[in-house]
């Protein structure tokens, strides 16, 4: 994904990686995942501009797999987080930046269908962690 889509921003910034445990196999829907961790990413580098190197963690856990994406962006306001995965949201400080608040909200979709948790953690002015969480193997 990141070589795919990630590899040329035009800022000139890169995604950095960080893997931790045993690299793992999951069976899960190549589409759904590919899209949810595009769109965070996309997020990550949208939400970011000027700041430093967003960053991706994948955590092999034992029965699951963690996917952090961070960056040090714009962050959300703390009064409008609990709007963040509602259809057509921005957050106030995002007037000049362009998006339709849809993509958390299909990423949030699509990790439900995958059996996963979505989850946030942002400050604003100081950057937003998005956690995703999924079982090694759809049941």
């Amino acid at each position: 994904i990141i070589e795919t889509y990630f590899s040329s921003e035009p800022d000139g910034r890169k995604i950095k990686t960080i893997v931790k445990g045993h690299k793992q196999k999951i069976k899960t829907d190549e589409t759904l995942l590919t899209h949810i961790i595009t769109n965070l990413i996309s997020n990550a580098f949208k939400y970011s501009k000027n700041k430093p190197e967003p960053i991706i963690i994948i955590n092999y856990l034992e029965t699951t797999i963690k996917i952090e994406v961070i960056d040090f962006g714009i962050g959300i306001p703390a009064s409008e987080r609990h709007h963040i995965f509602t259809s057509f949201f921005r957050a106030s400080n995002t007037d000049t930046i362009t998006g339709s608040g849809l993509g958390l909200t299909i990423a949030k979709q699509f990790t439900e269908l995958l059996k996963g948790d979505i989850s946030i953690n942002s400050i604003e002015n100081l950057g937003t962690t998005i956690t995703i969480i999924l079982p090694h193997e759809q049941k």
